[in-house]
């Protein structure tokens, strides 16, 4: 196992990839920490598992594993969205043996830039994965337990123009600190990519396992009445692994502006290799209602007249079906195609 390390970090359990928790009121004090190294000697005891700060450490190597943490507290803020020496270490790994397999484990306070995924061959972002983080890890790595879990927030590429000057690193407030103006409005995330038309290195609600998924049948009914619609769909697992899928609902309508569409529903569903489970999603009129200031109440796009379109896939930027609910039709029901 190689580590890397924040340089700026207080101290070196950043380099030794038992980075668990935050700084600030966010540290948690631990006497049963379990590091990555720890738990994959535990996990392999057949294995020779050796540690070390370069690249060096893994000559010979079957299977690199690159303990990479960035670091960020109150009043401690990260420089950039690099994650430290990820980039350069996992491209030295490569070209010091190029048969190695090299695998990433992330620790991150939120989004990082991820240019050096492509030199990788695998990647697990854990964000801060708590003191247990060693033996989830490994189980992770063996495929004793499925990496289930989606992106919360987009990971942005490193050219990326997101932020003005004024909103990030902010305008000098005395000699010492900054002021962020906060001007984005909505245009956080995925609304941001959405509504600029800009595409995220990794997009809100992506994330790959074991095995692979096809959404099928996808279907939506409407009831006027109750103003509501049901979102249905089946889940096929066509790998050769038992996993967990999350299949995404988003709606998008014009008074949501500048956004273009919102999450609305999300679920993790666990299906063996080769099965099929039924989803379905249930939307009312909060999911395409917007706040009106000037009125002092919630204001339904629908009532509006409002085409309401509804959108279903993998992640934010991966949404294949989409239709607009048919509120106003003889037929209130559809087949997303």
């Amino acid at each position: 196992m190689v580590g890397t390390y924040c340089k700026e970090a207080f101290d070196s359990r950043f380099g030794q990839g038992d980075a668990f928790s935050g700084g600030g009121s966010g540290y948690v004090m631990s006497h049963r920490q379990v590091t990555p190294l720890a738990g994959v000697k535990e996990r392999f005891p057949n294995s020779v598992v050796t540690w070390g700060a370069s690249a060096a450490a893994a000559r010979g190597a079957d299977v690199a594993v690159v303990c990479a943490a960035a670091h960020a507290e109150e009043g401690w803020d990260r420089a950039n969205l690099t994650l430290p020496e990820a980039e350069s270490l996992v491209a030295a790994l490569k070209q010091q043996t190029p048969s190695t397999k090299v695998v990433v484990l992330a620790i991150a306070p939120g989004p990082i830039t991820a240019e050096w995924v492509a030199a990788a061959d695998a990647a697990l972002l854990l964000f801060a994965p708590g003191e247990q983080v060693g033996g989830a890890a490994a189980d992770l790595l063996s495929g004793a337990a499925y990496p289930g879990g989606r992106l919360p927030v987009s990971l942005p590429h490193r050219l990326e123009h997101r932020f003005t000057k004024e909103q990030y690193p902010g305008t000098p407030f005395n000699d010492v600190n900054m002021t962020t103006h906060w001007s984005e409005g909505v245009l956080v995330g995925y609304r941001w990519n959405d509504a600029k038309e800009q595409t995220a290195a990794f997009p809100f609600g992506f994330g790959l396992g074991y095995t692979t998924f096809e959404f099928r049948n996808v279907h939506v009914t409407c009831d006027p009445i109750r103003e509501s619609a049901t979102v249905s769909l089946t889940v096929a697992n066509t790998g050769g692994a038992a996993g967990a899928a999350v299949p995404q609902v988003y709606v998008g309508f014009a008074s949501l502006a500048p956004a273009l569409r919102q999450l609305r529903g999300f679920r993790k569903v666990h299906v063996e290799a080769g099965g099929e489970a039924t989803v379905s999603f249930e939307l009312g009129s909060e999911d395409w209602s917007t706040w009106d200031e000037q009125a002092g109440r919630w204001r339904s796009a629908v009532r509006s007249g409002e085409p309401i379109q509804v959108l279903v896939g993998s992640s934010s930027a991966d949404l294949p079906w989409f239709k607009v609910l048919p509120f106003q039709e003889a037929d209130p029901s559809v087949v997303m195609q």
